[in-house]
């Protein structure tokens, strides 16, 4: 593996290895290449530049040079497929906590609030800062292989958006008027999320959900929900107890397993 890495104590006997590319096709690529050769859980690919970085639905993620942070962390959870949206839910959490913190600590008056989109998107003023990507392996129901890719806008301009995102997109710079270390963050994100994935196993993840409604963008409105093969309106009424949509169309509620909500 070439490149630059350090280690970042953890908070279990697992250390966090941090492998940093200047530039990837996808660091989530990248991961799934090294999942095969067996590395160890917690490995971190993050890369300065992705040529091929993308989302959910094989959207494109936008990944220029010294901007964003970009990263993807393997992990062998071993758990239960139905729990599956407890990881991505609780690493949106956790970046949601960080932003807000570095909004506040900026200015003190800055009461703009982090909220999470369901199903993994991070939202400040409506505006997206941070996406999150999950890749599994599953057998007989078991997630045996996860890898968790972590998105989010830095030090991005408004001009350094593409077009048909500057009005939908956000970054730390633009709230904060300064600039960040990207790197910097990285390790600041990484110990929080596996200290709380730790806390939320033990807990049989009982925290997560009602965390995740709390801060949940849009609740009690009409949204648009996009699925693989179509679109459609409701409610929005919060999640279920496996972090399912719950959509209210009428005098029915519907649960949505796959989709996310446009904006």
């Amino acid at each position: 593996m070439n490149s630059n890495h350090w280690q970042i104590p953890g908070h279990t006997n697992i250390p966090i290895l941090v492998y940093y590319f200047p530039s990837l096709e996808s660091t989530n690529s990248e991961a799934k290449r090294l999942v095969v050769e067996d590395v160890p859980e917690w490995t971190v690919i993050y890369a300065d530049l992705q040529t091929k970085g993308r989302g959910r639905f094989n959207r494109q993620w936008h990944s220029p040079a010294g901007l964003g942070l970009y990263f993807s962390i393997i992990l062998r959870p071993n758990m239960d497929l139905k729990l599956l949206n407890m990881i991505n839910m609780r690493a949106a959490l956790v970046i949601r906590e960080i932003l807000q913190t570095k909004l506040t600590q900026t200015d003190a008056r800055n009461d703009r609030p982090v909220m999470v989109k369901w199903p993994n998107d991070v939202l400040v003023e409506g505006k997206k800062i941070c996406g999150i990507l999950l890749e599994s392996e599953v057998v007989s129901q078991t997630v045996n292989s996860l890898i968790l890719g972590i998105g989010i806008n830095v030090n991005h301009q408004r001009q350094d958006f593409p077009a048909e995102l500057r009005e939908r997109a956000t970054s730390l710079t633009l709230l904060t008027r300064r600039q960040w270390e990207s790197s910097q963050l990285l390790n600041e994100v990484l110990p929080k999320l596996q200290q709380q994935l730790i806390l939320d196993k033990e807990a049989g993840y009982s925290d997560v959900i009602p965390e995740y409604q709390k801060n949940l963008a849009f609740k009690d409105q009409i949204v648009e929900v996009n699925l693989q093969n179509e679109r459609i309106k409701g409610r929005l009424k919060g999640i279920d107890s496996y972090g399912y949509l719950m959509l209210e169309q009428g005098d029915e509620i519907k649960t949505i397993t796959t989709g996310d909500i446009g904006i």
